[in-house]
């Protein structure tokens, strides 16, 4: 029987990647996210609209920290320079 991780009480602290973060449930889930205090790194193939929703987190939500990575998932190997970019 493996030990069972506790449960945070808060998402203060933690850090959300947020892929297709610049529409539809992606861009929800980024201002829940930024809302509850979290770290928040969005992740989309256009930078111009990255930037834009990152610039609309920061008025919105002054005390979350996020960042941004332009990326095509779709493509090989952008999945593992994101997770490269957000490590650093």
């Amino acid at each position: 029987m493996s030990a069972k991780r506790p449960k945070p009480t808060s998402d203060a602290g933690r850090h959300a990647l947020i892929t297709g973060a610049t529409s539809g449930l992606g861009l929800a889930i980024a201002h829940a996210a930024a809302r509850a205090g979290m770290k928040v790194t969005l992740v989309a193939r256009d930078k111009g609209r990255l930037e834009a929703i990152g610039d609309r987190l920061a008025t919105l939500y002054p005390h979350c920290l996020w960042g941004e990575v332009s990326a095509d998932l779709s493509v090989a190997g952008e999945a593992t320079r994101v997770i490269r970019e957000v490590q650093d």
